[in-house]
């Protein structure tokens, strides 16, 4: 319905995020500097083959896969019951996970209204 924005930026369409992107991942995957550019940002020494994965990982994808949609709102209770300080950021252009459904999602977290806007 959003013509193709891209999810996480709602500024963009899907289809211009490669123009960004692309450029960090051909740095990151093709340049002949590689390996001053892995030392540099501190990922020299990662095991990892490759380092740098432009297209993503499945084995990262298996790995959160038992992470995905759990409910965390009982760590966030315990920690606003004890007076701790927390912050929680969202994306200001964030289509997905943007600021009204962070505002919202943290005012039924604190059991208030999530409509009751101070």
């Amino acid at each position: 319905m959003s013509g193709n924005v891209f999810p996480y930026d709602g500024r963009i369409f899907d289809q211009d995020w490669s123009e960004q992107e692309d450029p960090y991942k051909d740095m990151l995957s093709k340049s002949n500097q590689k390996d001053l550019i892995y030392k540099l940002i501190h990922i020299d020494q990662s095991t990892k083959v490759p380092i740098f994965d432009g297209d993503g990982s499945d084995a990262v994808d298996k790995g959160y896969a038992s992470d995905n949609l759990l409910d965390y709102s009982k760590f966030y209770n315990r920690l606003i019951n004890i007076d701790y300080p927390l912050m929680v950021m969202a994306g200001e252009f964030d289509m997905q996970d943007g600021i009204a459904g962070q505002y919202i999602w943290m005012k039924q977290l604190l059991n208030a209204d999530p409509y009751f806007w101070k």
